[in-house]
């Protein structure tokens, strides 16, 4: 199943106030932590495809989630395998994403805005110290 809508998750299209990760909170400026969303999702679940426009960066805080393309033949490629952190955090700095997120394991992901976590960088140094 795949949740994305141009980049955007069709369950979470507005900021919303879901208790975020401990962890994430304390690394987040505290404006930010409204515009998270923490969502349970399934094995098979994409977060991202490869060529949509980044909306999100993903904190796992449970299960796992692998970052993939396809390679030269075919064949799946997984170029990181993450099981608490973040993923999509190279979607900062760029206009697409480069590859695909896809659920392996049931887990608990935030969903953290791009545009707010850019603002966030270039307005609150502490946090961009942090970062």
């Amino acid at each position: 199943m795949n949740r994305s809508i141009d980049g955007y998750d069709q369950y979470h299209m507005s900021p919303a106030s879901s208790p975020i990760h401990p962890e994430l909170a304390e690394l987040l400026p505290a404006d930010l932590h409204n515009f998270c969303v923490t969502s349970a999702y399934g094995k098979g679940e994409r977060l991202f495809e490869t060529g949509n426009k980044p909306a999100y960066m993903f904190f796992i805080a449970s299960g796992e989630v692998v970052l993939e393309r396809l390679g030269r033949h075919g064949e799946s490629v997984i170029l990181q395998r993450t099981r608490h952190g973040f993923v999509g955090e190279a979607s900062l700095q760029s206009a697409r994403y480069h590859c695909d997120g896809k659920v392996t394991a049931p887990a608990e992901i935030t969903q953290v805005p791009i545009r707010e976590i850019r603002v966030a960088i270039a307005t609150e140094p502490a946090f961009a110290t942090r970062w």
